[in-house]
């Protein structure tokens, strides 16, 4: 079984105890974890921890999880400012230092991205990892930030095969609130969980032009 990230269970385990106490809380915390490992086994295998982006998968999971716990009770909104804080890790302290405006900074996620892709490629094509993104690195030429689309999305399809779509905004717009510490803005029109083809993510700075002239209205 993959485990459930640690900020995610963090955050999980504070709200269910900032909601109830004693025996109740204790009860819905042992109810969430039965649910985790319920939903996990139903994730195609991904590669796990050595995936990139693993966490991003079983914060949602855990969600789900935690969603399913309080009876499917919580809101979207609460369940999406949960995973903005499973995800937010220690950024607001590396924002104070980290800033995207900075061409090494961009430098930095291009190269991330670009070893992503090549752990994607790699995984996707022997089949090992099933379902985990596919990546394109800059298919625009873009000049400004850096943007990459992924292809498909494994949150997605668990999402939609266990009826969690209602919850896919808010997870989604969780991806906007984690990059702000670094002062960096993501400009994003299509999603996978919207009907898309991929997801577009392209981020830049507060400061340049491509935010500034960005059709904010489009966002999603």
């Amino acid at each position: 079984m993959t485990e459930i990230p640690k900020a995610a269970l963090k955050e999980i385990r504070k709200q269910i105890y900032k909601d109830e106490s004693g025996e109740a809380a204790r009860e819905r915390y042992l109810s969430f974890r039965q649910w985790y490992e319920k939903l996990e086994k139903d994730q195609p295998f991904i590669g796990g921890k050595k995936n990139f982006l693993w966490e991003q998968v079983y914060t949602a999971i855990a969600l789900f999880a935690y969603y399913e716990a309080t009876d499917r009770k919580k809101t979207p909104e609460e369940i999406g400012a949960l995973c903005t804080e499973a995800l937010m890790g220690n950024n607001r302290t590396l924002g104070k230092f980290i800033n995207f405006n900075w061409r090494w900074v961009q430098r930095m996620y291009g190269l991330m991205y670009k070893l992503l892709k090549k752990q994607s490629d790699e995984h996707l094509q022997d089949g090992s990892w099933n379902n985990t993104w596919g990546v394109e690195v800059n298919p625009e030429g873009r000049t400004e930030g850096v943007s990459v689309r992924l292809m498909g999305c494994p949150v997605y399809e668990f999402a939609r095969k266990h009826g969690y779509e209602n919850l896919m905004p808010e997870l989604c717009r969780s991806d906007y609130k984690v990059f702000e510490p670094f002062h960096c803005r993501m400009i994003r029109y299509y999603t996978v969980a919207n009907g898309d083809a991929y997801c577009d993510f392209w981020q830049v700075g507060d400061q340049s032009n491509a935010w500034k002239n960005a059709d904010r209205s489009r966002l999603i």
